[in-house]
C-alpha cells in the first residue's frame, strides 16, 4: 500500500496496534504468520533510515526501496506513522539497483 500513497502533503502510512507484535506467551504463537515480528521489521527500516542505508542492517532490494521512499518515522503509543518522501534520493535509487543485481 505504501507505494500507492500520494507524495507529501498527505503521504502518511499508519500502522495501529503494534503492541500486538511484541513477543507473547507461547500459547499465542499460533497467530504468528511470519517469522519476523512487525516491530522487528519496523526497527530494521528505522535503522536503515537513520544510517542512510549503509550496509547495515541487511535489507532486501524491496525493503531498501521502501526505505528510499520514507522521509520520517514517528512512534506513538501503539502506533507507527511513516511519512512518504516526494521523491527517492538518487543514492538510494543506485543502492536499490545494485541490490537487485546482487539478489538476482
Amino acid at each position: 500500500m505504501f507505494p500507492l500513497l500520494p507524495p507529501p502533503p498527505g503521504g502518511l502510512y499508519v500502522i495501529e496496534d503494534i503492541s500486538t507484535s511484541f513477543p507473547m506467551p507461547i500459547k499465542y504463537d499460533v497467530y504468528a504468520d511470519h517469522p519476523e515480528s512487525c516491530w522487528t521489521f519496523i526497527s530494521r527500516l528505522q535503522a536503515a533510515l537513520a544510517g542512510c542505508q549503509t550496509e547495515w542492517p541487511a535489507l532486501s532490494a524491496e525493503e531498501s526501496e521502501l526505505v528510499s521512499w520514507i522521509d520520517a518515522v514517528f512512534l506513538t503509543r501503539c502506533t507507527v506513522i511513516f511519512v512518504k518522501r516526494e521523491a527517492q534520493r538518487p543514492k538510494e535509487i543506485e543502492r536499490v539497483a545494485e541490490l537487485r543485481r546482487r539478489q538476482g
